[in-house]
């Protein structure tokens, strides 16, 4: 009598019952490997295959198949390779082999098959990150494989282990997602599938994990559970899809030696491409002719060795001149590499000569891998190899063209005296292009500030040097985000100054108006710690770092999808202000809205509102906390139920203040308080903010005196900690 097991991919798997003599063989697994205890149990299924024998008799080979977390193909096989030994038809053996492949896609219950239950516990009581990467390397055995890809993948599944944490998953949860994520890593990536093909397997896995169909599947999640794993594998592992592809590879250099030449003549601008920068090819003789017919013949040989850069590095290329004038923006094509690549041509006027770069064209190179795995915005879903390298290659360029740079492009009065009419541009990512510094430092843009102003933008490169990652620590780890454009002091403590005002994001990318680009803080019941070093920011500064409900739901009146209490640039939403301070106060505020963000019910003064008293908190030593040092200050959100007869959760806020052995506190709570609890819990936008104003008395109340001036000075914020209430 036959029955009908569960479905696969729509498909049904049928077979009479099993007769132990009929049984080719049976592979046993160890029961370590069983990924739920309602599995002890050994469960056995066949997969059929119906074979025909020369005499004409038909015959069943049925190979029996342990379905556990380590099922095994090896009967399958060995029933194929008795068909063969006995002389089954060709057609009859290639449809076993069909059903041994089929069988073979398909993903399966791989809880615990790569992290054991001990290893999970030795994992979770890990006391440093460093710790849990040298621990998963070993469990996934990436001591040994190459360097970068092993530290890529070694982040890989240590970001995925900190899901798990975040979710509070149990060792058998914990030891599934692991296994999964890497199942759908080495399938997809190193397997050479496309997107829709890993979309495919990330169901399956889901599939294979969330039912209870032995022996085919296991009941591990819920389908909450389920949805939260399908969103975080898609904003990480597919939205990184290219560039976990990008890093399989095949390697290449580009060598630009040293080159020397002359122009006497003009050598006109090619106007830009409007698509990703691909290489118009009619361009290229033309361009080409040019330079032959201009440029001298004084050009240093350039012999490639196994680089393939054709005649690229053997150009004439115009170069930049000793007196800063930029002199040209090189023009280097790789039709045999990973794309096309292109610079463009401006002026020329002087000899000069750059040294030798070597640019490697995949990404084996030192940058962090936690950097690579974070570093694409919600478009690197589409940024092809060639993107990334032209990016690359790009910043190699601005730099070198930055310590010769004239005035850019355009009238002559736009340069100290008129003395460059127009000397070169370099133009790299879509938008950004390297300008002199006194020219970038007069450069406004129109950037969301508090009280809606535009902000002076230090160009491209500022005085001194930036990066966008920060890190944070969370319950112990130490998580890289981004904050566009801020200037980043070893990754760890941001410095800004009047009108400054960045993000907490998870992407290094400006867009303000997608959610998913944001990380969103889910505070209540944790504690956000920070040191704090207000520099002399006096009367008439607001040093602070708050939360809002971004981003909003159409553009404001600056361009982005800001929103506050206030409604700055035109949109309202909650926003809690962990702190606004100067050397002379601090105060703590919840601004409640109601459920139509408009002026009339977003409570712009704010409700309640913490302060700390005089002497307190302030300049010098008569203080309890003396602002002209730097100091500890933490926000903590406790959740409290009063009583038996009211279980809804109330929300305390206590700020504390701490330096050296010296402590000062404050509480506050009430009805507005508790509104805010379900917009806390659900997530807000971490923003840091610095603003001035000629009327600051309401923060700093009778230290200061209307009209006040703000001295400007760079504020820091460090070694920020958000950790679990005990």
């Amino acid at each position: 009598m036959a029955f009908t097991g569960p479905r696969i991919s729509g498909k049904a798997i049928t077979h009479p019952k099993l007769q132990e003599e009929q049984l080719l063989h049976v592979n046993r697994c160890n029961p370590d490997c069983l990924p739920r205890p309602s599995m002890d149990q050994e469960i056995t299924e066949a997969a059929t295959v119906k074979v025909s024998i020369k005499d004409g008799k038909m015959r069943e080979l049925k190979a029996a198949m342990v379905a556990r977390s380590c099922e095994d193909m090896e009967p399958l096989r060995m029933a194929i390779e008795r068909g063969r030994e006995v002389g089954l038809e060709r057609s009859e053996i290639d449809n076993a082999v069909r059903i041994l492949h089929d069988l073979e896609l398909r993903t399966q219950a791989v809880a615990f098959t790569d992290v054991p239950r001990s290893d999970i516990l030795k994992l979770q009581a890990c006391s440093s990150r460093d710790e849990i990467v040298e621990s998963l390397k070993t469990l996934m055995k990436l001591k040994d494989k190459d360097g970068f890809r092993a530290e890529v993948l070694a982040e890989f599944h240590f970001q995925n282990f900190v899901f798990c944490q975040k979710q509070g998953y149990g060792p058998e949860k914990a030891s599934a997602l692991l296994s999964m994520m890497r199942v759908l890593h080495s399938q997809t990536v190193v397997g050479k599938k496309d997107i829709e093909e890993a979309k495919s397997l990330l169901e399956d896995l889901l599939a294979r994990h969330s039912r209870q169909l032995p022996p085919f599947s296991v009941g591990i999640f819920s389908q909450e559970e389920v949805a939260s794993i399908r969103d975080y594998a898609t904003r990480t592992f597919l939205r990184h899809f290219k560039m976990f592809q990008f890093i399989y590879q095949q390697c290449k250099d580009l060598r630009i030696r040293t080159i020397e030449s002359r122009v006497t003549a003009r050598v006109p601008s090619l106007a830009p491409l409007h698509t990703d920068f691909e290489l118009n090819p009619h361009e290229v003789p033309q361009l080409q002719e040019f330079l032959r017919s201009e440029a001298s013949e004084k050009v240093v040989d350039s012999k490639e060795e196994g680089a393939g850069v054709e005649a690229a590095d053997r150009r004439r290329v115009p170069q930049s001149a000793a007196e800063a004038k930029v002199a040209e923006v090189m023009d280097e094509v790789l039709k045999n590499h990973l794309g096309n690549l292109e610079s463009r041509m401006a002026r020329g006027s002087t000899a000069a000569i750059w040294a030798e770069v070597v640019i490697p064209l995949c990404p084996l190179h030192p940058e962090p891998a936690a950097e690579w795995y974070r570093r694409w915005d919600a478009g690197s879903l589409l940024i092809s190899p060639s993107e990334i390298v032209r990016r690359r290659i790009f910043n190699v360029f601005a730099v070198l063209q930055l310590a010769t740079a004239g005035c850019p492009q355009g009238p002559s009065d736009a340069c100290d005296g008129g003395a460059s009419d127009g000397a070169a541009l370099l133009q790299g990512h879509r938008h950004q292009r390297i300008a002199s510094p006194r020219r970038l430092l007069a450069m406004e843009v129109n950037t969301t500030r508090q009280r809606g102003r535009p902000r002076v933008s230090k160009g491209a490169f500022s005085e001194v040097s930036t990066g966008a990652e920060f890190q944070i620590d969370e319950d112990g780890v130490w998580n890289t985000y981004f904050l566009p454009g801020a200037t980043i002091i070893d990754k760890r403590t941001l410095e800004y100054g009047i009108n400054d005002k960045y993000y907490l994001m998870k992407y290094d990318t400006t867009d303000t108006c997608k959610a998913g680009n944001f990380e969103m803080l889910k505070l209540p019941g944790k504690t956000i710690t920070a040191t704090v070093y207000l520099n002399g920011a006096g009367c008439g500064c607001n040093v602070n770092f708050f939360l809002v409900a971004m981003p909003a739901s159409s553009l404001g009146e600056y361009g982005d999808c800001y929103c506050d209490a206030n409604c700055v640039g035109g949109n309202c939403c909650n926003e809690f202000d962990l702190n606004e301070m100067n050397t002379h106060a601090v105060q703590v505020t919840n601004h409640l809205c109601g459920d139509l963000p408009t002026h009339e019910t977003c409570d712009g003064n704010g409700s309640p509102v913490m302060n700390f008293s005089p002497n307190l908190f302030g300049p010098g030593n008569g203080n309890t906390i003396d602002t002209e040092h730097p100091f500890n200050y933490s926000v903590q959100f406790r959740e409290v139920i009063y009583s038996e007869h009211n279980q809804s959760n109330h929300l305390v806020v206590t700020a504390t203040i701490r330096q050296g052995d010296k402590e000062v506190t404050n509480t506050m709570t009430n009805a507005a308080l508790n509104g805010m609890w379900i917009q806390l819990a659900s997530g807000m936008v971490l923003v840091f903010d610095y603003w001035e104003s000629s009327d600051m008395t309401w923060l700093d109340g009778a230290s200061c005196q209307a009209p006040e001036s703000c001295s400007g000075n760079k504020a820091q914020i460090s070694n920020m900690r958000i950790t679990t209430n005990a």
